[in-house]
């Protein structure tokens, strides 16, 4: 869970470094030695990034929240 700014900001910089491998192990499918494998890490990738972005969105709406008086 994201608790301040510093956090919020490292977690989007995580998230982007996550992107970026999604990107490129989906570039390497076609190399990597067993598919199985690479779809493990590929949906390890993934869900990853889910959890990231739901915790961006979570601090972003509790910011929100807090800013409208709500």
């Amino acid at each position: 869970m994201i608790e301040n700014e510093k956090q919020y900001e490292i977690t989007k910089s995580q998230l982007g470094k996550f992107r970026d491998s999604v990107k490129f192990n989906k570039n390497l499918r076609s190399s990597v030695g067993d598919p199985r494998l690479h779809t493990i890490e590929l949906d390890a990738l993934l869900s990853e990034c889910d959890v990231l972005e739901q915790e961006i969105l979570d601090y972003e709406l509790s910011k929100s929240k807090l800013t409208n008086g709500e």
